[in-house]
């Protein structure tokens, strides 16, 4: 029917333009990594997460002008949840990409998918492909097999791996909440939940940055 196939197309384009979304996300997320690994030796990640934080409530505000929205939490547990776990991820981010090479850091970070892939199993009312099974370990054997697997684990890589790990739970929050709370309300949560977290671990390890350094922040927090 002409109402079936309408359904049809807006699911279509709603699922492209999701995909463009994290598309794009991944790319601000890969250069936003290019900055604070250039800014590591100067800056500690425990300040950078804090700025980082901080820097995204107003842009957020400016952004979306819509404070009605940006700050009606209704399923308040759940967006807790996915705050910590996003916050952690970030957390282990940081650090991995201050203490092991750049493009490790990323690729262990971006195993998150794979991680999606079991926990909606677990966490929510999905029933995958069952090709989703060898689909996932033969990612996992790929980012095992990339990242070096005779080089030593040290702290980094499993900051790394444990980045992945939170925030694949963290989208899986994210796909609870879109049923009761706005994503710009789930964003501006975890923004305010990371900057009141961050402080008291960003206050013994604070320096104050030069102005091009301040401009590099702006560039991470936006």
């Amino acid at each position: 029917s002409t109402f079936g196939r309408c359904m049809t197309e807006t699911a279509s384009k709603r699922a492209t333009a999701g995909a463009a979304y994290m598309a794009f996300a991944c790319l601000s997320f890969a250069a936003m990594a290019t900055l604070i690994k250039f800014l590591a030796p100067d800056i500690p990640w425990q300040q950078t997460v804090f700025v980082r934080s901080v820097l995204g409530i107003p842009f957020l505000w400016i952004a979306y002008r819509n404070t009605t929205t940006l700050f009606r939490w209704n399923h308040k547990r759940l967006l807790l949840l996915r705050s910590v776990c996003g916050f952690i991820a970030m957390l282990c981010y940081f650090y991995a990409l201050e203490k092991i090479p750049l493009g490790t850091a990323v690729m262990l970070a971006y195993t998150s998918p794979l991680h999606v892939g079991w926990l909606a199993l677990i966490f929510l009312p999905e029933r995958p492909s069952p090709l989703i099974a060898p689909m996932l370990l033969i990612g996992f054997l790929g980012v095992w097999l990339v990242a070096d697997p005779t080089s030593v684990v040290n702290a980094g890589t499993i900051a790394g791996a444990l980045c992945g790990l939170f925030a694949g739970q963290a989208y899986i929050f994210v796909r609870k909440l879109r049923t009761t709370d706005h994503p710009d309300a789930i964003v501006m949560a975890f923004a305010v939940f990371s900057a009141v977290v961050s402080l008291p671990l960003t206050i013994p390890y604070w320096v104050w940055p030069t102005a091009s350094q301040w401009g590099l922040l702006l560039c991470v927090g936006i």
